[in-house]
């Protein structure tokens, strides 16, 4: 009797202690705030207004250091910050910049021109009147790459030498005015031009007859026969020429053949 009386005080010790521990106020946890600082923004300076700055300029900062008449983005990605319509975001246009900031100036297009400068038929050959024409782009600071001479000899084509390496290119030819020559390789060989080739390397407007011996179609005229073609354009004879005002078959054909001590010009087109 004793050890049950004994057990029951226990348990009821036991279960008071429990109750009490319930009913006593409990600490309250406090909320832990973090701070988290803003992450820093390099920013650049925008001064054409584009939305695109200037990878020269760079701070870095939380806040955007713009002001009125001082704008900073957070692209770096101009390559002319003089030059609203120089961005990433404009099209390449045939104007001799790099419109587009892809480091290729005037890419999707390429130049053709008449030389400055008169010549008889005897050229050095279809090479020597290619280096002409690489000579005188060079000069004028046309975009790189070769220029041939739209001439064609006794066994070649001008089409198989001025055509582009690569087959899938669908380049517009322009002059070097700007204007339109033809869409693509296909057009330029299609029988007439959008646009007469009456500007020199410089892209001074010129006028008068190039040397050609040239089809509208970019073939030879007379096959296999050196002296219609100036003996390969390394002497005498004569030729067939094209017009500087032609844009049906007369830009390349006009007429002919003249005698290779005459002056003439001669049509040269970046491959």
């Amino acid at each position: 009797m004793q050890l049950l009386q004994s057990s029951l005080k226990v348990f009821l010790l036991i279960g008071m202690a429990f109750w009490l521990a319930g009913c006593l106020p409990q600490e309250e946890e406090e909320d832990v705030v973090v701070s988290v600082s803003a992450p820093a923004t390099t920013w650049y300076k925008d001064a054409d207004g584009d939305t695109y700055g200037d990878p020269a300029t760079e701070v870095v900062g939380v806040d955007d250091p713009s002001a009125p008449g001082d704008l900073w983005v957070a692209n770096n990605t101009d390559c002319d910050d003089n030059d609203p319509t120089v961005n990433p975001g404009e099209l390449e246009i045939a104007d001799l910049v790099d419109n587009d900031c892809d480091t290729v100036v005037d890419n999707g297009f390429k130049y053709a021109f008449a030389t400055s400068s008169q010549s008889h038929g005897s050229l050095g050959g279809l090479s020597g009147a290619d280096q002409i024409c690489d000579d005188f782009a060079t000069a004028a600071a046309l975009p790189d790459g070769e220029y041939a001479a739209w001439l064609s000899s006794s066994t070649d084509d001008a089409k198989d030498r001025v055509s582009a390496v690569d087959p899938l290119d669908t380049s517009t030819y322009v002059n070097t005015g700007g204007a339109v020559i033809a869409d693509d390789f296909a057009s330029l060989i299609g029988g007439a031009i959008d646009n007469p080739i009456a500007f020199d390397e410089s892209g001074d407007p010129i006028t008068g007859f190039v040397w050609s011996s040239t089809d509208a179609l970019g073939m030879k005229v007379v096959p296999d026969v050196p002296e219609y073609y100036c003996y390969d354009w390394t002497g005498g004879f004569v030729a067939f020429y094209g017009s500087t005002a032609g844009i049906d078959s007369s830009w390349t054909g006009a007429g002919g053949p003249s005698d290779c001590d005459h002056d003439k010009r001669h049509y040269c087109f970046q491959r």
